[in-house]
């Protein structure tokens, strides 16, 4: 089974960075960057329902998706969510930021992988970060780089330190496997 996978995808990086360290300045309402908290999120697309199912969240036909207004108002990131819309349903989306000094502990998402039925995967893709930041998988050091999509087996153990004095901030995007 496939634990990672460059999946030879590439959205640019120093065109993804540019657009997108001006979209998230703009989509955080105006907040700087450097004060926002460790685990801060910016949803691009959401369920119209909520709470969602306890048991189930990652299957998701429990609602319908919506493009949010924020995404909405950043053409290049649209771009890159349709992109994957032209081969599978998407459902979450979102852009996510580790603080700098920061981590994320170590765990498991036990409903996104492959092998899960009724699941969806996730793929990311570094927007920025350097070589002060790593995300482990299975205790091993991944070399991600910026503007890279990447499959993760994410019902691994996983997690990511930020040892470097910038933010580090990823898009994932849940989607449906395709056959």
């Amino acid at each position: 089974m496939w634990r990672q996978l460059q999946t030879g995808l590439s959205f640019p990086s120093h065109s993804t960075q540019q657009k997108c360290r001006r979209t998230y300045r703009r989509l955080s309402l105006g907040t700087p960057i450097q004060s926002l908290c460790a685990d801060r999120h910016i949803p691009l697309i959401r369920p119209c329902q909520s709470p969602p199912p306890a048991d189930d969240y990652a299957d998701g036909t429990w609602t319908v998706w919506k493009d949010t207004s924020r995404l909405q108002q950043s053409p290049y990131l649209q771009e890159v969510v349709d992109f994957f819309k032209q081969n599978t349903r998407v459902t979450l989306v979102r852009t996510l930021r580790l603080a700098p000094g920061a981590e994320v502990q170590e765990h498991t998402d036990p409903t996104l992988g492959l092998h899960i039925e009724r699941s969806v995967i996730r793929p990311t893709i570094p927007v920025f970060i350097n070589d002060k930041v790593t995300f482990h998988l299975n205790g091993k050091p991944l070399g991600m780089q910026q503007g890279e999509c990447w499959y993760l087996n994410l019902t691994d153990p996983h997690w990511i330190t930020n040892e470097s004095s910038e933010e580090r901030i990823n898009i994932t995007i849940d989607m449906e496997p395709n056959a």
